[in-house]
């Protein structure tokens, strides 16, 4: 693949790129106006943390490019195995077991067509699967160490993902259960050593970042805040004028903005449970589940992938307003694939078994070799169906290299996928608004836009020049392809 397949590779790979060549973390292109840019190149990451970023740099550093840039996320995926091996230690006590879970993480994943692009899904499932690792060792062991650890890649979550702080306050909530099932002075000691050690270990991941983010947008946080958390239609995240606050929000809420956040919830909960086992595990997640917990000396080791679920359940409820591939657990869902994959382990016996009892006929044996090699091929099947999703979406982005002669260096361009059109112009690229074209003459005459590149996709005003039949005073056509129209912005057309 010559290039990114979807709009967040091309984010990163782009942010990357330009750290690599010493441009620091600035960017060409803008997809929302939450931090309120005035100027062309801005600040990056106003939205989106840096790791991936900074992973992709780091590739670019040893080959320019974008191949150069999946180095690190293609090393991370060929050794997910062996993450996922060391990982089901900590619960299975059967050798088989563990490298049946090995063999179901090299052959077979949610979107892994997506894992070796530059995007969150390798480092959130590293960084987020190590700190629930070191969380469990912390109720086998009780080590500094672990405590330490598993607040250092809460930290590295978190600067991969903004739901990455879920970790910490996993890890928080464990400490302090393990803790308070006694009295005494030096147990109480002990539990605020941990919990500083843990919060250290997070902060000295994090507070660079904080400081970064305050000196540049006057918070240590997203500059967005509570916006995207109160937006009600997907076209209001590309906003230019609208400032949502929470009292006006909670005026105009009505029963079916209700009704949208909870078919949204449901939306998360398919990707975080259906998704991630492809429906084909999830009988037997659900057995394994179910044997683990009767067994409360193997079960309080869950307790930290247990938080973590329940509190990732709740914050994409809250969070997520919106029914949409954006903003759902489909990238955070990753960290519980390997756990799901142990309990289906688990399970694997159980329901054999029963099934055993039922079918005296069956050599039992051979049912335990032949039934995983069919759910490793129905897996497969799912995982060539997204990569074919994934090459169509590639062969899409490939025709906006055709018009890149018609383009100089230092144009700036208002386009839908800004990303992706900045990624194959090295042109400067805005986001069209929502609102309306008296809105984009705005940011239009603002930036000194001097293209626009109409896809089908976007705000149905934007949509409508593809069709545009009658000429205008204002833009004046330059390119036509399949589905795709260039436009030059005729002088005063922002007046």
């Amino acid at each position: 693949m010559e290039h990114p397949s979807y709009e967040d590779a091309f984010y990163y790979s782009l942010n990357g790129l330009r750290i690599s060549e010493g441009r620091g973390l600035t960017d060409r292109a803008i997809t929302y106006f939450y931090s309120e840019p005035t100027e062309l190149p801005t600040a990056s990451h106003d939205y989106w943390m840096p790791l991936s970023s900074f992973l992709a740099s780091a590739g670019a550093l040893l080959h320019q490019g974008y191949g150069g840039t999946r180095i690190p996320f293609t090393i991370l995926a060929a050794l997910t195995p062996l993450l996922c091996y060391v990982l089901s230690g900590i619960f299975l006590a059967s050798r088989r077991k563990r490298l049946l879970v090995s063999l179901l993480a090299l052959l077979a994943g949610p979107h892994n067509a997506l894992w070796t692009q530059p995007s969150t899904f390798m480092p959130f499932l590293w960084c987020g699967v190590a700190s629930l690792y070191f969380s469990s060792r912390m109720l086998l062991r009780d080590s500094l160490w672990s405590v330490l650890g598993a607040g250092c890649f809460a930290g590295l979550a978190h600067l991969t993902r903004v739901d990455g702080f879920l970790f910490l306050v996993s890890s928080l909530l464990v400490l302090v259960r393990q803790h308070t099932s006694g009295r005494g002075y030096s147990l109480r000691a002990r539990l605020l050593a941990a919990l500083f050690l843990n919060l250290g270990g997070y902060l000295l991941v994090m507070a660079p970042w904080f400081v970064r983010q305050y000196t540049t947008f006057g918070t240590p946080l997203s500059p967005a805040g509570l916006q995207p958390i109160l937006i009600k239609d997907f076209m209001e995240m590309y906003s230019y004028t609208t400032s949502l606050e929470l009292p006006a929000y909670l005026v105009t809420y009505t029963w079916h903005d209700l009704l949208g956040r909870l078919q949204a919830a449901c939306w998360s909960l398919y990707h975080l449970v259906l998704m991630t086992t492809y429906v084909l595990l999830l009988p037997f997640s659900i057995a394994g589940a179910r044997e683990v917990f009767r067994n409360p000396s193997i079960g309080f080791r869950w307790q930290p992938v247990m938080v973590y679920a329940i509190l990732l359940v709740i914050f994409h409820a809250v969070v997520t307003p919106l029914q949409s591939w954006m903003g759902s657990s489909i990238h955070s869902s990753i960290v519980l694939w390997p756990f799901l994959i142990i309990l289906a382990m688990e399970g694997f016996d159980r329901i054999l078994s029963w099934i055993v009892l039922r079918r005296p006929h069956w050599d039992q044996r051979r049912a335990r070799v032949v039934l995983p090699l069919i759910f490793v091929l129905g897996c497969i099947g799912k995982t060539l169906e997204h990569g074919l999703v994934d090459l169509r979406c590639s062969r899409e982005f490939a025709q906006l290299g055709a018009f890149r002669s018609y383009l100089h260096e230092d144009a700036v361009v208002m386009a839908w996928y800004p990303y992706a059109v900045a990624y194959h112009t090295g042109c400067s690229v805005i986001i069209p608004p929502a609102e309306g074209w008296m809105t984009a003459r705005t940011v239009i005459r603002r930036f000194g836009v001097q293209y626009l590149l109409v896809m089908d996709a976007g705000p149905d005003y934007w949509k409508e020049l593809l069709h545009l039949q009658e000429k205008r005073a204002d833009i004046s056509l330059v390119y036509q392809g399949e589905m795709l129209r260039l436009y030059a912005v005729t002088a005063g057309s922002g007046d």
